[in-house]
């Protein structure tokens, strides 16, 4: 109670100042609501400008994407602009690119024509008058082509500025590409070759591989011709071949040439370290038998002894125009003539012994033939035990084979060097000269080994006695032949 009594004693002695607190708390309450008033406008006012900050910013993007859209435009204009400066230039350059290609074009048309007419009128000028001489050729290196095979005449024609090779065979007219093989399409190439060399009297000659794609007859013809022919006898000639059995058939061909035998014929080329080296290479069929006997190699002595016999036989046939028979064989692609050689060894041994051809061989004549003749049938010519048409031997032949011996196959050797000088009296004479100028060169070294051992003893005596007895030995073969060359020339 005292609380309470104590706190209205308060209150009334204080009612001035509660007037005067409401007074100025009223007036607090107006301002407030005043300000509250104000705030609320000020929100409205507010909110209206973000809104217009908001309609401006939007405004502002709008007109920024449209000059970004006007600078773009103005950049695409300006490119452009630029571009068709550029195409405009470009232009102007391929227009005069192009008349620039016009006029090489004219010109080179121009030049075109003027060396194509120079050279037809080239070309004409050195083929003009090879006709015969291109057949004449060409027949000699398909001398064995029958008759409704065999090219009858070669000519040029001039179609589309360019010459074409026009054949006759049979009486109809063919081009060459279109009718012959590709052995006889190289057979022709060489012959026009030869044909426009000899009519320009071309002093040197280059065969590279000449006879690739040509079977072993052609190739034969092929040396044959270039043996025989008046031009290449005058002319130097140089021949390369992959070919091993053409390269040794070609350098002994050389052999039977009438100036003799050049030792200088066939080169090798030779690799060693220091590079690469031409050496001469003798491979005469001789030389191969007595090398393979040296090493005791009876196979390889029997091949060569085979293929020197048969080039032999072949030789004379064409020599003396033997005609040999053939028969035909179906070798499922193509029917081919092929001579058959037991039948040119027939008529080799009939054409000796005729009694019409007496007046040509004589009785000592005839019967040194068929006695090496006969040694060399029965030693060598063995069709069971050899393939004829590759020299080579089959497999039952093994025992065969290795049944000779190494005197054996000198007796082959010697009877087939023997049998050449039979069939070949002019190169016999020939081989006979060279045989005494050998002999006097081996007698005069004899006589001088002689003198030295007699007279002075020298140290090396027995080496000079193992040359002086294998000098004689040479001696007395070399007398031996001239000697028998003599008894057939009588």
């Amino acid at each position: 109670m005292d609380h309470l009594r104590i706190v209205v004693n308060y209150f009334k002695g204080a009612s001035s100042d509660l007037n005067l607190f409401y007074e100025k708390y009223k007036q607090f309450v107006d301002k407030y609501n005043d300000a509250e008033t104000i705030r609320n406008r000020l929100e409205d006012e507010k909110k209206k400008i973000v809104k217009k900050k908001s309609d401006l910013k939007n405004y502002l993007n709008e007109w920024e994407s449209e000059l970004r859209e006007i600078i773009n435009k103005y950049n695409n204009l300006k490119t452009e602009k630029v571009k068709r400066k550029k195409l405009k230039e470009q232009k102007e350059q391929e227009e005069k690119f192009n008349n620039f290609i016009d006029e090489i074009q004219e010109s080179y048309e121009m030049l075109y024509r003027e060396l194509t007419e120079y050279k037809n009128k080239i070309e004409r000028e050195r083929i003009v008058g090879t006709e015969g001489l291109i057949t004449d050729y060409y027949q000699r290196m398909n001398i064995e082509d029958q008759e409704p095979e065999m090219v009858q005449e070669v000519r040029f024609e001039l179609e589309k500025d360019k010459y074409t090779i026009k054949i006759e065979v049979d009486g109809k007219e063919y081009n060459a590409f279109s009718k012959l093989s590709e052995g006889h399409l190289r057979t022709l190439g060489l012959s026009i070759l030869l044909a426009i060399a000899k009519k320009n009297d071309i002093p040197v000659l280059i065969f590279d591989d000449i006879v690739n794609a040509i079977d072993a007859e052609h190739r034969a013809n092929i040396i044959e011709l270039m043996y025989e022919d008046s031009y290449l006898k005058r002319t130097q000639i140089i021949v390369t071949t992959h070919d091993r059995l053409f390269w040794e058939r070609f350098c002994n061909k050389a052999s039977n040439n009438k100036s003799g035998f050049n030792q200088e014929i066939s080169h090798i080329m030779n690799y060693t370290n220091k590079g690469i080296i031409i050496k001469q290479y003798n491979v005469n069929f001789h030389n191969k038998i007595i090398e393979a006997l040296e090493h005791n190699d009876i196979r390889q002595a029997l091949v060569y002894c085979r293929i020197w016999f048969e080039t032999i036989i072949l030789d004379f046939c064409q020599k003396e125009r033997i005609s040999i028979k053939g028969n035909i064989r179906d070798r499922s692609i193509y029917i081919s003539m092929t001579p058959v050689l037991n039948k040119a060894y027939s008529e080799v041994v009939n054409y000796i012994n005729k009694e019409k051809n007496a007046d040509q061989f004589n009785e000592y004549y005839v019967d040194q033939f068929n006695k090496y003749f006969n040694q060399i049938k029965n030693d060598l010519i063995n069709w069971g035990g050899q393939n004829q048409e590759h020299h080579a031997f089959s497999e039952a032949s093994y025992n065969f084979v290795h049944a000779k011996t190494s005197s054996e196959i000198t007796d082959i050797y010697q009877a087939i060097f023997y049998l050449k000088l039979i069939l070949f009296p002019k190169r016999s004479k020939r081989y006979k000269k060279r045989c005494k100028s050998r002999y006097g060169i081996i007698e005069k070294r004899i006589n001088d080994l002689e003198k030295k051992l007699y007279y002075e003893e020298p140290i090396n005596k027995e080496e000079l006695e193992q040359e002086r007895d294998c000098l004689k030995e040479k001696r007395d073969q070399l007398d031996e032949v001239i000697e028998f060359i003599g008894e057939i020339e009588n």
